[in-house]
């Protein structure tokens, strides 16, 4: 019982860093969304957008994880910077 403990203390560490993370990068598209405002940009960037997806992808294969579920995170945050891009 000890040891699953310590595991799920150690998920609510990392899920707290994994939220921090999430919160840092979301105020980083903040910043982009207003430089892309005063350039006239739209919010969405294909070719970014499709970098991003093929460096998650090549994360994915070097550390085992599915690209299944590397792009539903990543659509998910996506999604959200889109939303923060569209209201500023």
């Amino acid at each position: 019982m000890k040891r699953l403990e310590e595991l799920r203390k150690k998920i609510d560490a990392l899920d707290t860093q994994l939220l921090r993370i999430i919160h840092d990068r979301l105020a980083s598209v903040e910043e982009v969304g207003k430089i892309k405002k005063e350039l006239g940009l739209k919010p969405l960037d294909s070719t970014r957008w499709n970098a991003v997806l093929e460096k998650g992808f090549i994360q994915a294969d070097s550390l085992g994880l599915r690209k299944a579920f590397v792009k539903k995170i990543l659509d998910t945050i996506h999604n959200e910077a889109l939303q923060i891009e569209q209201i500023i």
